[in-house]
């Protein structure tokens, strides 16, 4: 996050607040676990040497999609205002 408030001040925003919302369960399970697998198995299986593009083909595969959905739900989102630490930041501030 401290990057993005970096880079919003250089185009001249002042006044942050900041917070992050952790998807927890997602995190641990998904992204680092369940979401590798099926990256993995269709790297294999398709060929495809760039990560970013299977990721991206992954999102119309129904089951990738309903476990990401699945672990976001259950996840109950935690949020932590001015932190910098992983997760999806909001921010706020004024030009």
């Amino acid at each position: 996050m401290s990057e993005y408030i970096e880079l919003l001040k250089k185009v001249g925003f002042v006044n942050f607040e900041s917070f992050i919302i952790d998807f927890w369960l997602h995190r641990l399970l998904f992204e680092r676990k369940i979401g590798k697998m099926f990256i993995d198995y269709y790297m294999r299986k398709t060929g495809e040497k760039d990560k970013n593009l299977v990721m991206i083909n992954l999102n119309s595969n129904l089951v990738y999609k309903f476990l990401s959905n699945l672990l976001s739900c259950l996840s109950f989102p935690r949020i932590f205002k001015n932190k910098d630490r992983w997760g999806y930041c909001f921010i706020v501030a004024k030009k």
